[in-house]
């Protein structure tokens, strides 16, 4: 890739690398604002999380989803564990009355 010499550019006098890094982070700062505005919805600007995983994660409606969820699986265990516990008593009683 050439570059190629405006006449504009030779009228500038060149920037010292302190002035092109300043320009550069004013640059990136305009298009990091930039980004947040288009993407980001209008209540969670400029507030963190930034991950939109977490954000949705972490939103009252998602944990009380994720709440009741995790209640019904610890439930359905439970439920399971003593159905299992049940069945096993009663064979062992079953088992030992025809042995009498």
């Amino acid at each position: 890739m050439t570059t190629t010499i405006q006449p504009a550019d030779l009228d500038q006098p060149k920037k010292t690398l302190a002035e092109q890094r300043l320009d550069l982070q004013l640059r990136l700062q305009i298009n990091r604002r930039l980004l947040i505005h288009k993407f980001s919805p209008n209540e969670a600007k400029n507030h963190f999380p930034r991950s939109m995983l977490v954000r949705f994660l972490t939103q009252q409606t998602t944990l009380h989803v994720l709440k009741k969820v995790a209640s019904t699986v610890i439930g359905v265990k439970i439920f399971n564990s003593f159905k299992y516990g049940l069945s096993l008593w009663q064979f062992a009683r079953n088992r030992a009355k025809s042995k009498r």
